[in-house]
């Protein structure tokens, strides 16, 4: 019997569902988050890679505090094996999302759902534009996580019901440790891996104390991490707070991750018509759904700032009751169960269409940061000085963002072609080349050198910005 069972439908889904970021091969790096990670550190790829990661690492855990290797390893083996190539980035970040969709795939099916849910869930999973960041940014960790965490899991079921349960054991603990050196939030994954690897199988759980003490071992590493950061804190490190604000936050970002504002018509139908007593067949999966939302919910409260993506693992969690409970609605002859896929498809649908115009959208303002970034290399000579103008109350698509001059800035830098003094600021003096969104005047005393353009595919819109030269006395 083969490790792994890879149906048709996997292999399909693994392929097709990724496709929807095909547009983002024709994208240019972004200025949000790449410029630091797309260049290669110093020395010879890939000797020097071990130090470039520790490095990295005990730098950033000095200054703002996280610890994870794991994270650097990627970002700098990417950096190394590609260097500055954005299509080749970006066709590995792909080809990673189809790893990704399939092992989401292969949990599904070791949950026991139907391969029409499995499939369902995963496009659900992968085309929200609310996560959809993880896969069009190459700098998002829980892109790197998301297959390990997987696997993770698949693994703790599989040990549970094996009959030599030391190598699926052996492999869960190192994708656990895989996932705990990205980020340690995923921590949240051992709750239910113990659960998992207590109840899943057929022998009694006194019997399967070996395995989970392996998973709950690894817990005491973030927990060290924390308490460390809590003894030692250095006024560079992230804020940790606890706060009921902190939960308002977590729930609207909940609210977007799992597109309850689209998708509550099938949500309200699923969750009404399926029955109960259907669901308990998968008691221990749904213990375990729980318990991963429970678990990711619980490592986020002391974070005042919240994005999107930090819902995960939570939102698998959810993602996990919804396949469950489609696996049911699919199986029962109930026409109302019925149409309720068919209302969840066509709404997936409509997610699927709003992530393309994300895309687009992202696309667009990478291009117009490109258009910008390459004219300033061939114009700012050695000694002239170019500041990068963004606002200092509320920004919007008319202005440069304070991120977007930071990494407008770095691009510049990194890419070694331009010996200009570079500045980034919100109110530039004596520069002799203004970078800036089309709403700045620079007042008298400069003259407009170019605008930049870019438009979007999809619809007819643009964003413009504008570079500016000071007058010679």
């Amino acid at each position: 019997m083969p490790i792994f069972r890879c149906p048709w439908w996997l292999i399909l889904g693994s392929v097709l569902i990724p496709a929807i970021y095909i547009p983002m091969l024709w994208s240019p790096f972004d200025c949000t988050e790449d410029s630091c990670i797309v260049y290669p550190p110093e020395g010879t790829f890939p000797t020097n890679l071990f130090h470039a990661v520790a490095s990295s690492t005990l730098h950033e855990f000095k200054t703002t505090g996280p610890f994870r290797p794991v994270t650097w390893a990627h970002w700098h083996a990417a950096a190394g094996l590609f260097g500055p190539d954005p299509v080749a980035r970006r066709v590995a970040r792909l080809v990673w999302c189809g790893f990704a969709t399939a092992t989401l795939l292969l949990l599904l099916t070791e949950f026991g759902t139907q391969p029409g849910a499995a499939l369902l869930v995963a496009a659900f999973v992968q085309w929200n534009p609310f996560r959809s960041e993880i896969w069009i940014s190459l700098a998002m960790p829980e892109a790197y996580a998301m297959p390990y965490a997987m696997l993770a899991l698949v693994c703790a079921l599989r040990a549970s019901r094996a009959v030599h349960q030391q190598r699926w054991d052996a492999a869960g603990v190192i994708l656990l440790l895989l996932c705990l050196g990205i980020k340690n939030v995923f921590i949240a994954l051992i709750p239910p891996l113990v659960w998992l690897r207590l109840m899943a199988g057929s022998r009694p759980w006194r019997l399967q104390m070996g395995g989970a003490v392996c998973y709950l071992a690894l817990s005491i590493l973030p927990l060290i991490h924390f308490v460390w950061l809590k003894i030692a804190p250095t006024p560079e490190q992230y804020t940790i707070r606890w706060s009921v604000l902190n939960v308002l936050h977590f729930g609207r970002a909940l609210y977007s991750t799992f597109a309850i504002g689209v998708t509550w018509p099938a949500l309200l139908l699923l969750f009404v018509l399926v029955p109960l007593r259907e669901l308990k067949r998968f008691r221990v999966e749904l213990i375990a759904a729980g318990l991963l939302f429970l678990a990711g919910f619980i490592v986020y409260l002391p974070i005042p700032m919240m994005y999107s993506r930090y819902t995960m693992p939570s939102v698998w969690g959810l993602d996990l009751l919804l396949a469950l409970s489609l696996t049911v609605a699919l199986s029962a002859p109930l026409v109302f169960h019925r149409l309720t896929v068919g209302v969840l498809f066509v709404m997936l649908l409509v997610i699927g269409w709003r992530g393309l115009l994300r895309q687009d959208e992202i696309i667009m303002r990478n291009r117009l940061n490109w258009q910008a970034l390459l004219d300033l290399e061939q114009r700012a000579e050695q000694g002239t000085s170019v500041a990068v103008v963004y606002p200092s109350g509320t920004t919007t698509f008319r202005d440069i963002s304070q991120g977007e001059a930071f990494h407008l800035v770095t691009h510049l830098r990194m890419r070694g072609r331009s010996r200009a003094e570079l500045q980034i600021t919100t109110t530039p003096q004596d520069a002799t080349l203004l970078l800036a969104g089309e709403r700045f005047d620079p007042g008298s005393g400069y003259n407009l050198v170019r605008e930049f353009k870019a438009e979007r595919t999809l619809f007819g819109s643009a964003h413009r910005c504008r570079l500016w030269r000071r007058e010679k006395s």
